[in-house]
């Protein structure tokens, strides 16, 4: 299709609504066509950029049914957000920013700067699960020789999570999260 396409959709129509559509992982490409299709919408937009190379994830926020898939981009770059408001659906775009810490056994605190995030600057660290999919970790753009990781596994009462216990540690990239990781 040639030139600008313009969508208004009104969201006080019954039935009417917007959602986030993804692939089954952050990392697994798929043509927004075939997002729309699997999920039946009558239109899809591709909201953002995505990290070519570096694990192929998008830049910015991701939430999907309520759940974060993906923290904002560190670095600050503007997101698009519909909120569900009393009022309604109201649409926002703005830098958001990730506020989230480990928090060892012994109280100690590490700031966490990214979540299923590719792209850290040195120091930085980021946190990743399955959502992230089958690319390796750390997907940065940064020598594998200057990562450093630490595998968590998820400790449980029954079906409850109590924490988490480190599993593994090393030096330079590893593999993705396995189940429960």
């Amino acid at each position: 299709m040639a030139g600008p396409l313009r969508l208004r959709v009104d969201l006080s129509v019954p039935g009417v609504e917007l959602a986030t559509l993804t692939a089954p992982t952050l990392t697994r490409r798929e043509p927004t066509s075939e997002l729309a299709r699997r999920e039946g919408a009558i239109a899809a937009v591709n909201g953002d950029f995505f990290y070519l190379g570096a694990g192929d994830a998008p830049v910015g926020l991701v939430v999907k049914d309520g759940l974060l898939w993906k923290g904002p981009d560190p670095a600050g770059r503007p997101s698009l957000v519909v909120m569900q408001t009393a009022g309604g659906p109201v649409a926002r775009i703005g830098s958001w920013k990730l506020v989230a810490q480990l928090v060892a056994d012994d109280h100690s605190r590490i700031p966490v700067d990214g979540y299923n995030e590719p792209a850290l600057r040195p120091g930085q660290v980021a946190a990743f699960d399955s959502r992230w999919g089958s690319a390796p970790l750390p997907a940065t753009r940064q020598r594998p020789q200057e990562l450093a990781y630490a595998r968590l596994v998820s400790l449980r009462d029954g079906s409850e999570p109590t924490g988490w216990e480190v599993r593994q540690s090393g030096q330079g990239a590893t593999g993705p999260p396995g189940p429960g990781e």
